[in-house]
């Protein structure tokens, strides 16, 4: 009698029929340590010694740990979210994720709600890192205000002002919305730089001397 226990259940068929014995019933249920499709226990047992050939060897094949059905967490705080998937015989794996929602509130689940997966599984659970915050980029030049802003997750529109100021030519006066702020990613920061040069300054007539017909000395005859 060949030991099949714990084989997959394909190849503890075939051990059984390459014995000279036939495969009877095959009957599934749930276990908790041993794995989907593997052979939970068979009947003549092999303890039980040799069987006449032609016998029929009956299996219960595994189906895996009992399924239960992930619960809805979305619009959850992330704690409370994941102790409901505690709860419910899963393991929760919490991910922070981009968004506009409340920080802290799950967004979504993988597996989503409502799919049925083995007792144990893992769900991943996202919850937002909420709305982002205007850097402040008054005083830097354009170039360097833009990159801050895009890669805090903002649009950036620019008007240019040739206004007399102190201001280096390139430079950031003015932002909107202002820094500080809380605003939905993809929000547009518009920015007032100056394109201001400062005129050069030029020698005034009174900087620069000419010989005066006095200067000269016209010579004695």
């Amino acid at each position: 009698m060949p030991d099949v226990v714990g084989l997959k259940q394909a190849d503890a068929e075939k051990e059984i029929t390459d014995a000279g014995l036939v495969v009877g019933d095959v009957t599934e249920q749930n276990d908790d340590t041993v794995k989907k499709g593997r052979v939970i226990s068979q009947d003549p047992d092999p303890k039980d010694g040799r069987v006449e050939v032609g016998s029929t060897v009956t299996i219960v094949v595994s189906l895996g740990k009992p399924e239960v059905t992930v619960p809805p967490v979305v619009g959850l705080q992330k704690k409370a979210a994941a102790q409901a998937i505690r709860d419910a015989g899963l393991e929760p794996v919490l991910e922070e994720k981009e968004s506009d929602e409340r920080a802290g509130q799950v967004i979504e689940t993988d597996p989503a709600p409502g799919t049925s997966v083995e007792e144990g599984s893992e769900v991943t659970v996202y919850y937002s890192d909420g709305p982002s915050q205007v850097p402040d980029v008054v005083g830097k030049q354009r170039d360097v205000a833009t990159q801050i802003l895009e890669n805090a997750g903002f649009t950036v529109k620019v008007f240019e002002d040739d206004s007399p100021t102190d201001q280096a030519t390139g430079t950031v006066l003015e932002q909107t919305p202002e820094a500080g702020t809380t605003q939905p990613q993809g929000t547009q920061i518009v920015l007032v730089v100056t394109t201001y040069v400062a005129p050069t300054e030029t020698p005034s007539p009174s900087d620069t001397t000419s010989p005066s017909p006095s200067d000269t000395t016209s010579p004695s005859p």
